[in-house]
């Protein structure tokens, strides 16, 4: 934590410099709710960017979940006014949060607001006013949890392109600074509310004396620290994983041998999998020490076409010797659909059909669809095959054969797996010609 006889403006410096960020030139978004951390950051970013050089933009959430949101915006827009800097105003409508908490939801939307309004105005950082008792709340919070080593990391100084320029500051020693100004701030009433963990911490255990002369705060700060040292040396790792992930042919879906699921430590894989289900579903998503429990469990003892709900919006299928991850979307097919002349796209496969002309022969609409059981098709051999032999001859898994289309005739006899069997590419067949290839699951 910074020394309390350095003044804050030399902090925000050195936790810029520390992080190699570079204010020359740039331009920060900085999230201001209005109470008197992102008060203070306001002013301070405000005044250095006279000497640094940096464009300044203000960004303000309305959640409606107060009556008297509203006087936050007004709030808002007349310090903006005073300090000559731009604001984007986002509003958000409580009734769309679903069975999520409020508390998830709020800062969920919030960020998403934050990142679009970065994107519109091209910024290059959003900050964030967070300081260090937020961080011994977080750290607090997570160990009553009974939350592991990678978890206490608790907020980190930078997060994509998110900061938090005050984390090595106190509220005390922002509220002695404040107070010098003599800037104004509004309270936001929902923080004495107890029925909130934190809150409860922040007006109980943190207040209490024997707590703060104790040194208990720096010390789960000091926890802190070394949990982000750990996490970093776990990202490290991690990569080795991510980069021996297969593509799946299913829009979404990536495979990892189950070996290096069961013998990489369960952080590293936790990051990993993280990285994976970001780049290749666009899913945020984090695992629970007993949930990951289970499922190495299902790694190693479940059987090939079994499925495990690793976490929300996302699955895990064991085939054969390898784990294919994939969102919880793909459960089901995609609906069967009827070919014309184009191009036509169904799950990770594209089909493009042309109508050739013969005399006296009237086009028949043939369609797309899943396979069914029983569906057989006939080789060039003359003999009838099942599909699902062919299938299970080119090794595909149970997702795969979800959703790996077969064409069939008007009625629904099957005619074509497109991809497999003897006619693998193309087909000609009354009055159509038909084309196949797979698209990258990345597309």
């Amino acid at each position: 934590m910074a020394d309390a006889t350095t003044h804050p403006a030399e902090t925000v410096l050195a936790f810029m410099r520390r992080q190699g960020i570079e204010l020359e030139s740039g331009h920060i978004v900085l999230a201001l709710s209005g109470g008197l951390d992102s008060v203070c950051l306001a002013h301070l970013l405000a005044d250095l960017r006279k000497s640094q050089k940096f464009d300044l933009s203000l960004a303000h959430v309305n959640h409606h979940l107060r009556a008297d949101s509203d006087v936050d915006e007004a709030f808002c827009t007349a310090l903006a006014a005073r300090l000559q800097l731009p604001l984007s105003v986002t509003h958000l409508d409580p009734r769309a949060r679903g069975q999520a908490s409020v508390e998830a939801w709020a800062r969920d939307q919030r960020y998403a607001a934050l990142e679009k309004v970065a994107d519109q105005l091209g910024a290059d950082w959003i900050a964030t006013a967070h300081h260090a008792d937020d961080q011994v709340e977080t750290v607090l919070m997570r160990l009553q949890q009974g939350s592991s080593l990678l978890t206490l990391a608790g907020i980190r100084p930078v997060n994509g392109r998110v900061i938090r320029p005050l984390l090595e500051l106190s509220r005390a020693q922002i509220a002695k600074w404040a107070a010098e100004r003599r800037l104004q701030w509004i309270e936001d009433p929902t923080n004495t509310d107890v029925r909130f963990l934190r809150n409860s911490l922040r007006h109980g255990l943190l207040k209490d004396a024997a707590f703060a002369e104790g040194g208990i705060r720096e010390t789960l700060l000091r926890l802190s620290h070394l949990a982000q040292r750990y996490e970093r040396r776990c990202a490290d790792a991690s990569a080795f994983v991510v980069s021996a992930a297969v593509p799946g042919s299913v829009k979404g879906s990536f495979a990892l041998q189950g070996d290096l699921c069961l013998s990489s430590d369960g952080d590293v894989m936790k990051l990993a999998l993280k990285a994976l289900a970001q780049a290749h579903m666009n899913l945020s998503t984090s695992f629970g020490d007993s949930h990951w429990q289970s499922f190495r469990q299902f790694v190693k003892h479940s059987s090939s076409g079994k499925v495990f709900d690793l976490s929300r919006g996302m699955k895990a299928l064991k085939n054969r010797q390898e784990v294919v991850f994939y969102p919880a979307a793909l459960g089901t097919s995609a609906a069967p659909m009827v070919l014309t002349p184009g191009i036509h796209r169904w799950g990770g496969h594209e089909i493009r059909v042309d109508r050739s002309v013969h005399k006296g022969l009237a086009p028949q609409p043939y369609s797309l669809r899943a396979r069914r059981s029983g569906d057989k098709i006939r080789t060039r051999g003359g003999h009838n095959r099942l599909v699902s032999d062919i299938m299970m001859d080119a090794k595909l898994s149970v997702l795969d054969k979800r959703h790996w289309p077969v064409v069939a005739r008007p009625g629904g006899r099957a005619v074509w797996v497109p991809g497999l069997g003897a006619q693998a590419d193309k087909l000609q067949v009354d009055s159509w010609r038909m084309q196949w290839r797979q698209l990258s699951s990345m597309a």
